[in-house]
């Protein structure tokens, strides 16, 4: 699901995102999005549970979510 610009800007902006369209000949349809890189945790209800760094092994989100369980 995805929202109009303004809703896709007030979503940024609440979870601290950069985001940036970057004009790229190269790419299959001529741009590129330069973005943060991080897995956020939300739960069903929408609240902040947590945030994984880019490179988090795979191990540590299973474990992560294990204990959730």
């Amino acid at each position: 699901m995805a929202g109009d610009a303004a809703q896709t800007r007030a979503a940024a902006d609440s979870f601290r995102i950069y985001y940036e369209r970057e004009d790229n000949a190269d790419a299959p349809d001529g741009y590129a999005m330069s973005h943060s890189p991080a897995l956020y945790l939300i739960s069903p209800e929408g609240d902040w549970l947590g945030q994984f760094a880019y490179g988090t092994p795979a191990s540590e989100i299973v474990a992560d979510l294990q204990a959730r369980l």
